[in-house]
């Protein structure tokens, strides 16, 4: 089983793992991943992650990519990298939460979008330190 599996369960939700060459993870907002990082179809926007946060149009605009393969020159650049991608959908379009799993500058990084709607998404690190220390300890073996 995996982590997400176990995770999932701990969490009362099911996630669905986005393998390389399968149709893309649908959020049930209409997102679509990797094709939306892929094809850069709408900016992303680095939240805090505060319920209060402020306004997405003043939030940084960041640059995610699709790259299960990063490698070390990847690391120079100020995109995140996208390794790993799993998805929750749940009775609406405000229950999806997609989990973004990520180097950045070579760190790992876990980014959570439950983005609604609006021309932009909204990410932010995770604030489950389980998920982001496990991801951590998965990328430093």
């Amino acid at each position: 089983m995996s982590y997400m599996d176990e995770f999932g369960k701990k969490m009362h939700q099911s996630y669905e793992h986005y393998n390389e060459g399968e149709d893309d993870l649908v959020t049930l907002a209409g997102e679509h991943f990797p094709r939306d990082i892929s094809e850069d179809t709408s900016p992303f926007k680095l939240s805090s992650g505060d319920h209060d946060s402020r306004d997405p149009k003043d939030m940084e605009t960041i640059k995610l990519k699709w790259n299960p393969q990063v490698i070390n020159k990847d690391n120079d650049s100020d995109t995140y990298n996208v390794v790993a991608i799993f998805n929750h959908n749940g009775k609406s379009a405000e229950d999806h939460i997609t989990y973004l799993f990520c180097f950045y500058h070579g760190e790992p990084v876990a980014l959570v979008d439950q983005t609604t709607n609006g021309g932009y998404m909204v990410v932010h690190p995770t604030a489950n330190q389980d998920l982001a220390s496990h991801f951590k300890e998965i990328a430093n073996s």
